[in-house]
């Protein structure tokens, strides 16, 4: 479920459509206020990291969290490999976005440095930034984790018979 949400709602259409194409006029302001990176116009290098990071949502991501989540339903060979893939793009797309954001002291967002809580930082900053941000790190690198020690253990259960003797027998030294 976490790719079928991801791929449709979070990568195309949220951060894909609404923040590289700003449809959506009401999530279209939210996103400007979370980020003013998401006001910049193309061509503007203040905000190519952002367009970069919804474009790839919007065509390489979200697609990407379809396919995987129909080859998990299907349970297609290439099911843990497109899984590690999508873990370290969705990964990647994180820390391009927080990333460059904290390397320039969160000039962009509503940073609540006194504590004041007012509404505008309770949502823009403390619950969008600080909350979810890292739900993007943790469950990519777990997700990621789980289809890596799948796949190594599907490679080992499959190498020729000669192999896995010696494995066992290095690991047993």
């Amino acid at each position: 479920m976490w790719y079928l949400l991801n791929g449709t709602v979070i990568h195309i259409l949220m951060d894909g459509l609404v923040g590289a194409f700003h449809v959506l006029p009401l999530m279209n302001e939210n996103y400007e206020k979370l980020d003013l990176r998401f006001t910049r116009p193309w061509g503007d290098e203040r905000g190519s990291c952002i367009l970069t990071v919804s474009l790839m949502e919007l065509f390489v991501k979200g697609p990407l969290c379809i396919l995987l989540y129909h080859a998990y339903h299907t349970r297609k060979s290439y099911t843990d490999a497109l899984e590690l893939l999508v873990c370290a793009l969705q990964l990647y797309g994180c820390i391009m976005f927080s990333g460059t954001e904290l390397l320039h002291g969160l000039s962009n967002l509503p940073a609540d440095w006194n504590l004041e809580f007012t509404k505008e930082h309770l949502l823009h900053f403390w619950f969008a930034f600080v909350a979810c941000e890292p739900i993007w790190i943790v469950v990519p690198v777990w997700l990621g984790w789980r289809a890596f020690q799948r796949a190594t253990e599907a490679a080992a259960a499959t190498a020729p018979r000669k192999l896995r003797s010696s494995a066992r027998k290095s690991k047993r030294t």
